[in-house]
């Protein structure tokens, strides 16, 4: 654009009492005015771009312009200042961008025009560079005092974080503490309920035997006070043999007693237990004993059949019994649970039935517990070991049954797996590794 004789006379007087051209003579200012271009720049207008050629020197003649790179602010310079000058002494891309941040009008020389008129009046160059190198180390002071504010203020950002996470970790180490101790309650809760469902099952298993026992003896005595007045010998040995009888009943019934309390306290036993050489389907047969009298109390009408297949010849196993007997005790109450649910839905036309199976190969010894229940819906797959999920209305269980039957089983470093087909059964296999546990 032309240059207007006001900016031109102004251009002149800047560039006299720049600290640049302060020891130059009148005449090379007046020259390198009069090879300049003058343009005027709008706030917030990019003057120069960082990366882009550099060919030309700025001085400022009104206004004011910020050096930057991207957000971060190098400098302010206002009348009287000059940028773009590296560009013309090594001849590489801008290395930063400058922008006016209020209405600026500069002037601007081509690298060309500059040596020109600097090879006229020797020592310009260095003046200039003298001059750049001031400027340079003053800038450089100001970007390390700059460095240090922000580091004391990162120092300072680095404590306030550090003393939040400090305080956030106590808060989360108080609320872990907090879940544990209402898991540890809510698994009290649990075991407090089956153990309070296994006990009415036992009062009513154990009822029977007891009454046989009682109605048995009652009859020895009877019998044995009529003898007093038997005289020939065939009634007295008729007398003998029902004596005898009524005895081996009393006996079996009291061994049967004598096996139902074994098993429950062996199940509510809460301290430690060594590991023993144990008969798998003897555990099985327990379980199946302790749960059946309490499942007829808690499915109120509905009859569920429970078939016992064991394999005979099945290899004993190094294990805790009482372990083992949680776990199937656990699954059959799920079996039980599920099997009355549906026939409450589908009413006597249904026959609820468990069997419970055992086999083994060369490294385990499975445990297979199947119902024909209404099946695990496909979407609960992956969910139904993992603790407190539970598909039970609440107040019915808390979902840590089969949890804890996979935490045991993984510490023998056997497996519960699952099977089902919705509507028609469920089949969990319980695999017991054969090899002895240290």
């Amino acid at each position: 654009m032309n240059k207007p004789e006001s900016y031109l006379k102004d251009l002149i007087i800047v560039l006299e009492n720049s600290p640049l051209f302060s020891t130059v003579s009148p005449e090379l200012v007046k020259e390198l005015a009069g090879k300049m271009r003058i343009e005027t720049y709008e706030t917030n207008k990019t003057i120069i771009y960082k990366n882009e050629p550099g060919d030309s020197i700025f001085f400022i003649v009104e206004g004011e312009v910020k050096v930057h790179d991207q957000e971060h602010l190098v400098a302010m310079l206002g009348k009287g200042e000059f940028f773009g000058d590296m560009s013309i002494l090594d001849n590489e891309p801008r290395s930063m961008s400058v922008t006016a941040s209020q209405p600026t009008v500069t002037g601007s020389v081509l690298r060309n025009d500059f040596y020109d008129v600097s090879n006229k009046f020797p020592g310009i160059t260095e003046v200039l560079v003298s001059f750049l190198i001031r400027r340079l180390r003053k800038q450089n002071n100001a970007m390390v005092e700059q460095l240090r504010n922000r580091h004391k203020e990162l120092e300072i950002l680095v404590a306030e974080r550090t003393s939040d996470l400090e305080s956030r970790n106590l808060e989360l180490q108080a609320a872990i503490r907090q879940i544990k101790q209402s898991q540890q309650q809510l698994i009290l809760q649990e075991k407090l309920a089956s153990l309070g469902s296994l006990t009415s099952g036992v009062a009513h298993e154990l009822h029977n035997p007891l009454n046989f026992v009682n109605n048995f003896t009652e009859l020895c005595l009877e019998i044995i006070n009529d003898s007093d007045s038997v005289e020939n010998t065939e009634n007295f040995q008729q007398t003998q043999s029902t004596i005898k009888k009524n005895l081996e009943k009393i006996l079996f019934h009291g061994q049967r007693a004598d096996s139902i309390i074994k098993a429950m306290l062996m199940h509510s036993n809460t301290s430690p237990q060594k590991k023993a050489i144990s008969n798998i389907n003897l555990l099985c047969d327990q379980a199946v004993s302790m749960i059946s009298y309490n499942a007829t109390n808690l499915t109120k009408g509905c009859f569920i059949r429970i078939q016992k297949e064991f394999k005979t010849d099945l290899p004993e196993v190094e294990l805790v019994p009482r372990d083992i007997s949680k776990v199937v005790i656990n699954i059959l109450n799920n079996s039980i649970y599920e099997l009355y649910r549906k026939w409450k839905k589908t009413g006597n036309s249904f026959l609820p039935e468990i069997t419970i199976s055992t086999t083994n190969t060369n490294k385990e010894v499975h445990i297979i517990i199947t119902d024909n229940g209404s099946g695990i819906p496909s979407e609960y797959m992956e969910k139904i070991f993992e603790p407190f999920f539970t598909t039970k209305p609440t107040g019915e269980g808390v979902g840590l049954g089969l949890s804890i039957s996979s935490d045991i089983m993984r510490a023998y470093g056997g497996t519960i797996s699952v099977e089902t087909d919705e509507n028609k059964f469920t089949r969990f296999v319980v695999k017991v590794p054969l090899n002895k546990l240290d």
